[in-house]
């Protein structure tokens, strides 16, 4: 893992202390989640990648801890990660085709009533 930036997560709610590593494209599922929002679209997509592998430059960290570099990674999770990144590219600069019946959905965050901040040292 070459470059990292901690971050502190305040909440106006009762949270335990955890050390987390989220990855940029991990953090708004991870963040929904803090506040008892359920993901849908593309984040509920993210969270459930983010569960099994996290995707640092270079290099993939498995949720065991393991850690490979890309000429090193399994089948299954080359697979994964390759399908994440396409269905990433669909929904941000390609045609949608992911979107397709639930374009409503997609984004949708809920009501939140609590709320969370953010911010690097």
């Amino acid at each position: 893992m070459r470059r990292r930036v901690p971050l502190l997560i305040w909440a106006n709610f009762d949270l335990p202390r955890e050390w987390k590593e989220p990855t940029t494209s991990a953090l708004p599922a991870y963040l929904l989640e803090k506040m008892g929002v359920p993901s849908t679209g593309l984040l509920a997509v993210s969270a459930a990648v983010g569960r099994k592998v996290s995707i640092i430059r270079g290099s993939a960290k498995a949720a065991d801890g393991t850690i490979w570099s890309w000429d090193s990674l399994p089948a299954d999770e080359r697979t994964l990660i390759a399908d994440y990144r396409l269905l990433q590219y669909d929904v941000l600069l390609g045609e949608r085709y992911s979107l397709s019946g639930s374009a409503s959905d997609a984004g949708t965050c809920g009501g939140a009533t609590q709320s969370l901040r953010v911010s690097s040292p």
